[in-house]
């Protein structure tokens, strides 16, 4: 949090610890100054990625590990067509695609201060 203050401030030309924050009724946090840049962070397993833009924006990043129900992740989280493009992925690529789509999918969701409640409305490429 210390880094996402101290490039904000730079970028609103104040101090890092005045950087003005407030949290959407998501929790998901945002600058409360006119023209603040937007921001989204993310991290796993010692990897962060934190991108700043004039618009909104929301990012992620998972290891690729082996999920035990990710099929049945996929049949809850994910869209009807999405569904049917994972069930029709070869045994191999599924953990690859289930991560993809998971990942652009939260994104999404970050960018929008939506929940994971909406995950299923809209549909990614896997």
């Amino acid at each position: 949090r210390g880094l996402v203050r101290g490039l904000l401030g730079e970028l609103l030309g104040c101090d890092p610890r005045a950087v003005p924050f407030a949290y959407l009724p998501s929790g998901k946090p945002f600058v409360d100054a006119p023209g603040a840049p937007h921001f989204n962070l993310t991290h796993t397993d010692g990897v962060a990625v934190l991108a700043v833009a004039n618009r909104r924006v929301g990012v992620d990043v998972e290891r690729v590990r082996t999920v035990l129900n990710a099929a049945g992740l996929v049949k809850r989280y994910f869209s009807h067509a999405e569904c049917a493009a994972f069930a029709a992925l070869d045994e191999a690529v599924r953990p690859a695609a289930f991560f993809r789509g998971w990942t652009c999918k939260e994104a999404v969701v970050k960018a929008a201060g939506a929940t994971v409640s909406c995950l299923a409305e809209f549909d990614v490429c896997l």
